[in-house]
């Protein structure tokens, strides 16, 4: 705008000219014309007259200032919903994992006293015949269905938790974690 106002030296017309000095009179004023058009804060199509008037690269830049800086602006606003957005769904996975847990916690003292009200001699094993004895009993399937744990057959079920133990009698914790595994399976 300088080089125009200077090139132009009296032949500019005084309304031209308060417009330059309005918006491009000084460095400081020009940098806040420049932030008023990408803010939306003044009207650029004006400015981008007088652009105009100093010839197609001046024009050219300014255009492409506008544009540049409207689109990093609108970018950097974005981002920041964006992380917000990524925040709010990190809490709400860390919740649903802490959830899980809790419920995988509480399943696993229900399966507990499941296994206690089948250990008919209170030895802290099932042995063949206890397990024989539970192998029809449908309270026992339904109460492992009420935690996601379905059991078709009983017999191969029981036999499966037996192997997993490495014999005949099985502990409450191998019982305990092969439900909770046969669940996860089932839940797959």
């Amino acid at each position: 705008m300088t080089w125009y106002v200077i090139e132009k030296d009296g032949l500019l017309l005084e309304d031209e000219l308060d417009q330059i000095n309005a918006g491009f009179g000084s460095l400081q004023q020009g940098t806040l014309s420049l932030f008023s058009f990408v803010a939306g804060g003044a009207e650029w199509h004006n400015a981008y007259a007088l652009m105009e008037r100093c010839g197609t690269f001046a024009a050219v830049s300014f255009v492409t200032y506008v544009l540049l800086m409207w689109v990093s602006l609108n970018n950097i606003i974005a981002s920041i919903y964006v992380n917000k957005a990524l925040i709010c769904t990190k809490a709400d996975s860390d919740y649903n994992v802490k959830q899980e847990a809790e419920e995988i916690s509480a399943t696993g003292k229900q399966l507990k006293e499941i296994f206690i009200s089948m250990d008919q001699d209170g030895s802290g094993t099932l042995s063949l015949s206890e397990r024989q004895a539970y192998l029809t009993d449908a309270r026992v399937t339904t109460m492992l269905g009420t935690h996601g744990i379905q059991i078709n057959d009983a017999e191969t079920f029981f036999e499966t938790v037996s192997a997993a133990g490495g014999g005949d009698e099985v502990d409450v914790d191998t019982f305990v974690m092969d439900c909770l595994n046969m669940r996860v399976l089932h839940q797959a």
